[in-house]
């Protein structure tokens, strides 16, 4: 989730704009929980 923490400092710091933000934030949840379900199986 070091991604995730990163992103969320850029937004803070508006190196990006809130939309771009939330639509980064949907694709890291969906490639964690592909992630985690590989490492489930």
């Amino acid at each position: 989730m070091e991604l995730l923490n990163q992103l969320i400092i850029a937004k803070e710091l508006e190196f990006i704009d809130p939309q771009e933000y939330l639509e980064l934030k949907k694709m890291i949840e969906v490639i964690a929980n592909l992630t985690n379900g590989l490492t489930k199986s």
